[in-house]
């Protein structure tokens, strides 16, 4: 009899233990709780640059390559806005935040992200490969940061200088010029700030060659164009194209560093300045402070359409201290 007990303990005993392994391997349990695996840490990777060139990272991982850095995604604090991932890179690499800074999900990209916005962190998702890091322009430096190659395959453009009295020697020329030819310099493309634009070309050129910047610094496919590249539009480097070998250099032209005074013509009291970038004109009215250097242009000041062609005037380039640009009608202005 204790037997025949013992027995009908044990069955019963598995056939508990038996139904208890069916209802936790059963899926129509919502209240089944499963553990996940942790994998690798997951990493966001970023390259630093002012408004003028890309920078060293303080805290690089990758060899030979000081311009990566990255950070723990799980160092970022929730919700993993754009602005606490550049809190989080800001303190990463030991600088004062600055509010004016901008992040860039990647180097294809042409808009920065607003702060507001999430960013998904995920294996696969933008910022987790270290080939093309997210960019953040932190938009001041105290450094003085070196030109030097940026990649182990360094995307090259290269570029002629001139002013309007003729071509120049360039501070770091990779040939000697000559009469036959202007010298030939050239920086790292992934030296030029984003969106990468054709005015992040000159802004790099310019600090490269120790200029000021100056929106009146133009950029053209080459000597014979007409017109400059216009700095809104995008432009990539091609390999074979306009800039990718030092046969074919692009060109910049120094604007000049003379300035004059312009006022209205007699009897006026406003003058027009039209816009470089579009067909409106903003008016003027005395006081003010506008200069040029003086020289007399021929520039499209109405584009053409489907009636009419592109009318060209004599015109004066202009400017003043608070970045206003433009150009004023000869007719319009007189010089003091």
């Amino acid at each position: 009899m204790q037997q025949s007990e013992s027995i009908r303990r044990y069955l019963r005993t598995r056939a508990m233990i038996e139904d208890d392994t069916k209802q936790s391997d059963s899926t129509d349990s919502d209240s089944t709780v499963k553990a996940t695996v942790q994998g690798d840490p997951l990493y966001l990777y970023y390259r630093l640059f002012t408004t003028y060139i890309g920078i060293p990272s303080r805290k690089p991982i990758l060899p030979g390559n000081r311009y990566v850095g990255r950070i723990r995604a799980k160092s970022v604090a929730p919700p993993q806005t754009v602005f606490l991932i550049k809190r989080h890179i800001f303190k990463i690499e030991d600088m004062t935040y600055n509010p004016q800074s901008a992040l860039y999900l990647s180097k294809s990209c042409r808009s920065a992200l607003d702060d507001g916005e999430r960013v998904s962190i995920s294996p696969g998702s933008v910022g987790s490969n270290p080939e093309d890091p997210m960019e953040l322009v932190i938009a001041t430096y105290t450094g003085s940061p070196q030109i030097e190659i940026v990649s182990m395959k360094p995307e090259y453009i290269y570029y002629s200088l001139y002013t309007e009295d003729g071509d120049i020697t360039s501070k770091h020329p990779i040939n000697c010029g000559g009469d036959d030819s202007p010298s030939v310099a050239r920086i790292d493309n992934y030296l030029v700030p984003p969106p990468h634009s054709p005015d992040c070309i000159v802004r790099c050129i310019s600090y490269v060659e120790g200029f000021s910047y100056c929106v009146w610094h133009r950029l053209f496919i080459d000597v014979a164009s007409e017109s400059p590249i216009n700095y809104r539009e995008v432009w990539i480097p091609e390999s074979s194209g306009p800039g990718s070998t030092p046969d074919i250099p692009l060109i910049f032209v120094k604007f000049a560093e003379t300035r004059q005074s312009i006022r209205p013509r007699p009897h006026y009291t406003y003058i027009k300045v039209y816009s470089a970038s579009s067909e409106s004109a903003e008016v003027f009215t005395v006081p003010f402070l506008l200069y040029t250097d003086g020289v007399v242009r021929r520039e499209i000041l109405q584009p053409s359409s489907w009636s009419r062609p592109p009318t060209y005037d004599n015109v004066y380039r202009v400017y003043n201290d608070a970045g206003v640009h433009g150009f004023v009608k000869k007719d319009d202005a007189v010089l003091t």
